[in-house]
């Protein structure tokens, strides 16, 4: 019961951090700093390299990963694709 808590607190603890690094990484790729987006989302992925979790937790942590870094994605490609779409638009004069 105590391990059980103990590794729901740790794996708290490595969600809460990765929450933190999307969303500095979001703000960097809005603010088209691509550099500074790979660092949080390097660091983002360095929360894997843990032993502490059980599997269970382990894979909890990991699909935590995979959802940031797949709304970050879809979020920013829809940004690129709408300001493609307004530049398109105003040179064609539609």
């Amino acid at each position: 019961m105590v391990e059980e808590l103990d590794q729901d607190r740790i794996l708290d603890e490595h969600i809460q951090v990765v929450r933190e690094q999307a969303f500095h990484m979001k703000k960097s790729l809005d603010q088209n700093n691509l550099r500074d987006a790979l660092k949080f989302s390097s660091t983002m992925l360095g929360e894997m390299k843990t032993s502490r979790l059980s599997p269970r937790n382990y894979f909890n942590l990991c699909k935590s990963i995979i959802r940031e870094m797949v709304i970050c994605n879809v979020s920013h490609c829809t940004k690129i694709y709408i300001d493609t779409q307004f530049f398109t638009f105003r040179h064609d004069g539609v």
